[in-house]
């Protein structure tokens, strides 16, 4: 048996629904594996993009540039909002992906957190996004993704979206793209 699974975290457009996601696992002390001296890493995203991504409804990031980080990472919303990304979304996803999210067309309130660390994911992959597209054919955002977006897809998994009292205030960084969290105080 050669043939591996298909991770079931990618939009399904075979009948227009949306896979089930599994619930993330909660974190075990948000704050407590930076308490531990490990360094981890952030990347900073605007919103409503940083909430669509560690709420599971959006798999890949685009950028111009590589870069060779894989692992876990914090999710940093930037204090500036992407004025442009809702119109973006409703001109270029089907309203049945949008109708996940939106309440009688509203964006949820978490999509306006700014400044602060909101979840995590882990990075798998760096690819073109032609290769990505290739490789996801039902993800929907590289589908509908037009180069203007970014040269390379970030393939990311198993997102976790952080409960409020859980998000902490931090200042983000724009480069390098994924850069290191500073310590916490205990």
């Amino acid at each position: 048996g050669g043939k591996m699974k298909k991770p079931d975290i990618f939009w399904s457009d075979t009948d227009g629904s949306i896979p089930n996601y599994p619930k993330p696992k909660r974190s075990v002390g948000t704050d407590g594996e930076i308490r531990k001296g490990q360094k981890m890493k952030a990347i900073s995203l605007k919103q409503p993009w940083a909430w669509l991504m560690v709420n599971g409804y959006k798999m890949p990031e685009f950028r111009n540039r590589r870069d060779s980080f894989r692992g876990e990472c914090y999710v940093h919303a930037s204090k500036q909002m992407d004025k442009t990304a809702f119109d973006w979304i409703a001109m270029h996803i089907p309203f049945p992906y949008i109708k996940e999210f939106m309440t009688n067309r509203l964006p949820p309130l978490g999509m306006f957190n700014v400044g602060k660390i909101i979840g995590k994911f882990t990075v798998m992959d760096c690819l073109p996004v032609a290769l990505a597209r290739e490789k996801y054919p039902n993800d929907i955002w590289l589908k509908m993704a037009g180069d203007s977006l970014g040269k390379y897809a970030f393939i990311t998994e198993s997102p976790i979206s952080l409960p409020p009292h859980e998000q902490f205030e931090i200042k983000g960084k724009v480069s390098p793209l994924f850069w290191d969290v500073p310590s916490l105080p205990l």
